[in-house]
């Protein structure tokens, strides 16, 4: 999971597949290289039944166009199935799992490559280019096995072209469910007809393992538990990803890692500016706007605190324009930049516009509006003391010097567990925390509370 680096998604054009959290969806894909867009992909998975009438000719097809019709479909829905999950599956894995012949076989693909690699490198000019096409090639004849053994499954358990289809979609979708649903259409029909299901079993756990379930639940579960985040707002900015933003992002994730400047300039590039126009018949007799319908925090960017959704949603259709949300960052009133503008600047603006007889447009950006390396340094000490028993001041001592790299080692160890890389980084940071002694003294704590043990 940790080497999955999803190759090929340069390929992916931007906005090409949308990731849809509510309701159990999501979204994001993958692809080979070469394998073109999702959304080219995607067309494949479409109901591929509901395209079988445009395939046939004016007359009255005899049975063997609609034979050949039918076989051509199906092929093209279990090739673009195949390439979904080159990136997500080994097809080795079986023969790696075997004690001693598993090492062989790594070895002598290693041996292979590298082999390969120091013939071609040497090569003036075109070398570089070549060491990419063995990786390309030798990406074909996993795909080429992939499909192959999808394809004779089809045949084999009679599965129907359009549950195929709609298996394809939710790939190219990266639906959250997806392993359920593969699982569902391969291994349980491979059960029931009884047939041998290693191949789908397997492809079935390493969906699981680095398919787009996981990847979106530990995302999620970063942002809501670990960073607080508001939950809508993260799901707009999940949806908001292209299948190689999305891969990217996650592919650290899976290994108990988290790419904080990537992630940061994702936030950056998906918020986005929303212009909302308020009618000067909505200012109040005192020429203002009551803070029961619209409340700011003003600090530097002011930030939206509270606001009646009910007036903005009515104040926006009218005006025809976007109604802002808790958390919108206020950029402009009317024609002046808000980022430092005080309350009582903002209440002059207003009231000029209130005697002025005109409306105000206020703009706001709107996404995550956060920066995650500084929610990540001020939840340390919170995460420490739950897991750990850190006493909060020495967990703010700790936090206070850690970069981006060392934050990353921090949540490495938080996820994965373990004490001496946070104990090596303490002192490499030349901080004094007794990580050690603050997890015995909360353990038996812990012990006592949970389970009644005696201190």
């Amino acid at each position: 999971a940790c080497a999955s680096t999803a190759p090929g998604l340069g390929a992916l054009s931007s906005g090409s597949s949308r990731m849809s959290l509510g309701a159990g969806t999501s979204s994001a894909g993958s692809s080979s290289s070469g394998s073109g867009t999702i959304s080219k992909i995607s067309s494949v998975g479409m109901s591929a039944a509901s395209k079988l009438k445009s395939f046939m000719p004016a007359s009255a097809p005899s049975s063997e166009q609609k034979e050949a019709v039918v076989s051509a479909s199906q092929a093209a829905a279990v090739k673009s199935l195949s390439t979904l999950l080159t990136d997500q599956v080994k097809v080795l894995d079986p023969l790696l799992r075997v004690p001693v012949l598993g090492a062989v076989v790594q070895t002598g693909i290693s041996t292979v490559q590298k082999t390969l690699n120091s013939l071609v490198a040497p090569i003036p000019y075109a070398g570089p280019m070549l060491q990419k096409g063995t990786s390309l090639a030798m990406g074909k004849v996993k795909s080429k096995i992939i499909h192959l053994t999808l394809n004779r499954a089809v045949t084999k358990y009679d599965i129907p072209l359009d549950r195929v289809s709609e298996l394809v979609t939710k790939f190219g979708a990266m639906d959250e469910y997806v392993d359920d649903a593969f699982e569902e259409l391969f291994l349980t029909t491979a059960i029931k007809a009884g047939a041998n299901p290693s191949y789908s079993k397997m492809f079935c756990e390493q969906i699981e393992k680095v398919g787009p379930g996981i990847r979106i639940r530990k995302l999620k579960f970063f942002f809501e538990e670990l960073l607080e985040l508001d939950v809508a707002l993260v799901q707009e900015f999940m949806e908001s990803l292209d299948p190689a933003e999305f891969f990217k992002l996650t592919n650290p994730v899976l290994c108990g890692s988290f790419d904080f400047e990537y992630a940061q300039t994702l936030v950056q590039m998906k918020n986005k500016t929303i212009e909302f126009s308020i009618p000067n018949e909505e200012f109040n007799t005192s020429g203002c706007i009551g803070s029961e319908l619209l409340s700011v925090r003003w600090e530097t960017p002011p930030v939206v605190e509270d606001l009646d959704s009910d007036w903005a949603a009515s104040v926006a259709s009218e005006s025809e324009t976007q109604m802002p949300r808790k958390l919108d960052v206020l950029a402009q009133v009317g024609s002046e930049a808000a980022r430092f503008m005080s309350k009582d600047r903002f209440e002059e603006k207003v009231l000029e516009a209130a005697r002025g007889g005109t409306d105000l447009t206020l703009r706001f950006t709107h996404g995550l509006n956060i920066n995650l390396a500084e929610q990540f340094r001020e939840k340390v000490p919170s995460m420490l003391r739950s897991q750990l028993g850190l006493p909060l001041d020495e967990g703010k001592a700790f936090a206070r010097v850690l970069t981006m790299t060392h934050m990353r080692r921090v949540l490495y160890a938080m996820l994965t567990g373990g004490l001496k890389p946070l104990t090596d980084l303490a002192d490499e940071l030349g901080v004094e925390v007794d990580f050690e002694n603050s997890m015995r003294d909360w353990i038996k704590t812990s012990l006592g509370k949970e389970f009644g043990f005696s201190p």
